[in-house]
């Protein structure tokens, strides 16, 4: 294993205070609060910053629990950004947000607001999340020529993407998840044990129980498609991002680093603004009709 120290070039960056930014994936939803004296940095840390917490969607009452840590951690918060993959998520979170404070500021992040440059066929049919990533690691290089880079994102599912040296996204591929790899194995077999991912660092080589046979083979698929796919794309920087991220990451043989939170750093880099804030620039995009409320802008 490799780890290669980065440095920003845009290290004193700072998202203004008093904004909460939302990732809702699939299982989770990760909430990061923007506080300028946090110090959080472009995309992220290899530390998991205290105003950032992850809720499990299936959890019972997620979002309460969600609104009451940002109140704790937020007392005053001038503006709640989601940025959805699953959108009946994102749509329970508005509206409990909004019955808890009828006066708050929701904005949905939609893939126009987002400012990367892709030659994808249909854009706006990626996940939001994956753009999110690419511009979170565009802000240390503030302009062409930047790094090409491999980024990863390790949740439920696992997306090795590239970004160009101009900072052009260019696709990527996606593979099942750690957790989705073991409930598939779960389904076909019987009695198979639960699998801790955290923390056991180590593989035992060959396997030499069930437990240890499994997390070998999956991590080792895992760690090897980004291996590959990173020599692949020929970049000489490899992101890591997501709750699988620190599973993942030892096992990796080209150089990398771990940033944490860096959707949701991309979240709050986005140009999001009332309508009453900035009356010369772009109004909101249209809605998506498949999930608008009345209630709901964009950014």
């Amino acid at each position: 294993m490799s780890v290669q120290a980065y440095h920003p070039s845009a290290a004193s960056w700072q998202p203004p205070g008093g904004i909460v930014a939302v990732d809702l994936g699939n299982t989770a939803a990760k909430v990061l609060i923007s506080d300028a004296l946090a110090g959080i940095r472009p995309f992220g840390s290899d530390h998991v910053s205290p105003l950032s917490r992850s809720f499990a969607i299936d959890a019972g009452p997620w979002t309460d629990q969600a609104i009451d840590w940002v109140r704790q951690h937020a007392p005053a918060v001038h503006q709640w950004r989601l940025a959805s993959v699953n959108r009946g998520a994102a749509s329970r979170l508005q509206s409990d947000i909004l019955k808890r404070f009828p006066g708050a500021d929701v904005v949905r992040v939609v893939h126009d607001r987002v400012p990367v440059t892709s030659d994808l066929a249909a854009p706006q049919r990626i996940g939001i999340d994956r753009l999110l990533c690419a511009f979170a690691a565009g802000l240390a290089d503030p302009g062409p020529p930047q790094r090409a880079t491999t980024l990863v994102d390790a949740g439920s599912a696992v997306t090795v993407d590239f970004l160009d040296d101009q900072g052009i996204f260019r696709g990527g591929a996606i593979l099942p998840g750690l957790n989705l790899q073991a409930r598939s194995l779960a389904t076909g077999t019987d009695l198979l044990p639960q699998i801790d991912w955290i923390s056991e660092t180590s593989l035992q080589s060959p396997g030499k129980d069930t437990v240890a046979a499994i997390r070998l083979g999956i991590l080792s698929g895992v760690a090897g498609a980004i291996d590959r796919l990173a020599t692949r794309y020929g970049t000489d920087r490899v992101l890591i991002t997501g709750g699988d991220a620190t599973a993942i990451a030892p096992h990796l043989s080209v150089r990398h680093r771990v940033c944490h939170d860096m959707v949701g750093v991309g979240i709050l880099a986005c140009r999001c603004w009332s309508p009453s804030e900035s009356a010369s620039g772009p109004t909101d995009p249209p809605p998506d009709p498949a999930d608008a409320t009345p209630s709901q802008r964009h950014c």
